[in-house]
């Protein structure tokens, strides 16, 4: 398998979720599969919840499309079918826990016993050895697998918070088993990703649909899954549970404190309440994009911590793992003791108001009124000054045009042209990806004026950006939305962390940041426009997508 296979898995995967999304919404809708309501829910209306069922679907189509068919892979697959009919059961005729829990546990004892796969050991958590499972090896790997799943049903409370932390986890996986070569885990990670980013699409705040049981137990099942068949030997090295353990400590984490806290209060363990870290997070004034964005950034953290801290002893790696997420814990617990409360965005907006209303200096408002005329102005430069290098990309010799159609086609598949106004998070998402490849593509075309041309355009921005900063108490464009965050942490992980296991070189890799730092920019700098004239959007999102073409369109005409 190579690294095309795994784009086409991971694009099959993003376009069969995209296309099956909408028919199961329907479909949930008419058999009243739907999420009401209620005093402990956030949402308004009522929203179908089978959205995990198109991802299980997307995910085992992508996969019998580009792996090899043998008995790990059918065990696999049979776990998943079993889990799949669990979650739908729960979801349609909401069944009895002992139910449930009977289905996962049928699943992982297919995939454990007939994958012929198990957890040998924990490693060396506490400094006294490795701790071995033994002849226990089967019922524990059956609880941890259990506990993963439990661990993700529990943590889908917000709209893109379940799915954004599973992608997120994804992205550790790709790492961890491009570093120890289990191309296996590999594609079903990337397939994994692939169906999530699809999913966000219709869950990301506002969301149109939720994944339901079916959809957190099938992510907890995947996910588990990779980190029990990345102990296996076969194939490449294996990985060190506590690395895994590492990327999936959050929700791990907070499941185990949410069932204890009950269990000491004489409650079940199973009975939803308002004690998970992100209704703690929200107990703060902070908005429900902002919780989301503030967990995915804590999910980031520990798969870094995983990723540094890989050369360490595993006991001081599980010790500085388990101090951070007590260290997350207490901070929010001390802030709620001491009342700590943001301020309301309301409020905080007249505030700002007001203190603008305070300078009245003719030539500060005669700065304010060129930059609100600017506006316009810029939002026509900004991807007129995209299109010049990518005019000249297309006279000269490239070999980025299938690449680029393909970028193009999924921008365009991806960009919620119904509710561009509403759904800002998901647009300015979509724009720093399409903003950072385009600005990858042009940084490599092997033209020096190009990168000196670029460089001085996204200075001018920077400027443009201070000064609405300065004048204009633009401050709000530095908020970021759950899939915003997720863009912008992934395309930097790629030049910080990836390619130190990837052969491509100091000057791909100083092309990376230099394209990180320069999207940057012009993202703030869309923000604005987009802010200040949403409408506009469209007019960004087509430029871009249209540029994109337009250096495809060199691969056919030379």
């Amino acid at each position: 398998m190579n690294i095309e296979t795994l784009g086409l898995m991971g694009i099959s995967a993003l376009m069969l979720t995209m296309l099956l999304m909408p028919v199961v919404m329907k479909l949930a809708q008419a058999a009243n599969v739907v999420d009401l309501p209620d005093e402990r829910k956030l949402h308004t209306d009522e929203v179908p919840r089978l959205g995990g069922f198109a991802i299980a679907v997307a995910f085992a189509v992508s996969c019998l499309l580009f792996l090899q068919i043998d008995t790990l892979f059918i065990a696999f697959l049979t776990g998943l079918l079993i889990i799949t009919l669990t979650g739908l059961a729960d979801d349609i005729w909401h069944i009895r826990p002992a139910l449930k829990f009977s289905g996962e546990i049928a699943a992982a004892l297919m995939f454990i016993l007939y994958g012929g796969t198990e957890l040998k050991g924990f490693g060396d958590l506490i400094g006294i050895g490795p701790l071995g499972t033994g002849i226990f090896a089967v019922p524990v790997t059956v609880f941890c697998m259990i506990g993963v799943m439990n661990a993700l049903n529990l943590s889908d409370g917000l709209d893109g918070l379940a799915g954004g932390v599973s992608a997120i986890a994804c992205v550790f996986l790709v790492y961890f088993s491009l570093q120890a070569g289990h191309w296996f885990n590999m594609a079903l990670s990337v397939s994994l990703f692939g169906c999530l980013i699809g999913f966000l699409y219709f869950n990301s705040y506002p969301a149109k649909i939720f994944m339901g049981d079916t959809g957190s137990l099938v992510l907890g099942y995947i996910l588990s899954s990779i980190c029990v068949l990345s102990q296996k030997l076969e194939g490449g090295v294996p990985i060190a549970p506590v690395s895994m353990a590492l990327i999936l400590a959050l929700p791990i984490a907070d499941a185990l404190w949410v069932m204890t806290s009950r269990m000491l209060r004489g409650k079940s363990p199973f009975l939803p309440d308002n004690t998970h870290l992100h209704h703690k997070l929200m107990a703060l004034n902070i908005p429900h994009s902002g919780v989301v964005a503030v967990l995915y950034a804590c999910m980031f953290v520990c798969g870094l911590l995983a990723v540094f801290m890989q050369s360490m002893l595993e006991w001081i790696q599980f010790a500085i793992g388990t101090a951070f997420i007590i260290a997350l814990y207490v901070s929010v617990a001390l802030f709620q003791r001491v009342g700590f409360k943001l301020p309301d965005h309301n409020m905080a907006h007249g505030a700002i108001k007001h203190g603008a209303r305070k300078h009245n200096i003719e030539s500060l408002q005669y700065v304010r009124r060129n930059l609100q005329k600017s506006v316009p102005i810029v939002t026509f430069l900004i991807p007129f000054s995209l299109i010049i290098p990518a005019f000249f990309l297309l006279l000269g010799e490239s070999n980025s045009g299938i690449t680029a159609l393909w970028i193009g086609f999924i921008i365009m598949l991806l960009y919620p042209w119904k509710s561009g106004h509403e759904r800002l998070g998901w647009v300015h998402g979509l724009i720093y990806f399409a903003t950072f490849t385009l600005l990858f593509l042009l940084n490599s075309s092997g033209l020096s004026w190009i990168n000196d041309y670029l460089m001085i355009v996204s200075c001018l921005v920077l400027i443009w950006v201070v000064m609405k900063l300065v004048f204009m108490q633009h401050s709000r464009i530095f908020m970021t939305s759950g899939f915003e965050l997720l863009v912008i942490v992934i395309a930097w992980f790629i030049p910080v962390v990836l390619v130190r296991i990837v052969d491509i070189g100091d000057a791909a890799r100083q092309i990376l940041i230099v394209s990180c730092l320069e999207s940057i920019v012009f993202l703030l700098a869309m923000k604005i426009i987009i802010r200040k004239e949403p409408s506009k959007n469209v007019v960004l999102v087509s430029c871009l997508a249209g540029t994109y073409f337009l250096i495809g369109l060199g691969s056919f005409v030379k």
